[in-house]
């Protein structure tokens, strides 16, 4: 099931090409966002991301920060969904993938995570 996504939205990111992190988001524990890393400008010609990603959420915590529904798109898309996680709380995410050659490939990127704003 490949999950509906705004590529033009913050939720795109795109895979590196060197060791930095791929970008530093933000949601609200009540929330449930769908997240894309596109892998496109780092593939081989030909080659395409296979099986399912998969993720290590740091620091872990109480109530955690998940991941779900990880899928892939077209050959070149990983799509997955981050809900939960604990306010005031900055996570370091390791997306990790393997492709039709063979490499696997670990991407990080961060999400900090607030309560919603009371309206009181």
């Amino acid at each position: 099931m490949t999950l509906a996504i705004n590529p033009s939205s913050q939720q795109y990111l795109y895979a590196s090409v060197t060791e930095t992190p791929i970008g530093s988001l933000a949601q609200q524990t009540t929330e449930t966002i769908t997240y894309a890393v596109d892998y496109s400008q780092w593939l081989a010609p030909g080659e395409t991301v296979v099986g399912t990603p998969t993720f290590n959420i740091n620091p872990s915590t109480t109530p955690a920060l998940s991941a779900s529904l990880a899928s892939l798109s077209g050959g070149t898309l990983a799509f997955f969904q981050l809900s939960g996680g604990t306010d005031a709380t900055r996570y370091a995410i390791n997306v990790t993938l393997s492709t039709s050659t063979g490499q696997s490939k670990t991407d990080t990127f961060f999400l900090q995570v607030s309560a919603p704003i009371s309206s009181a």
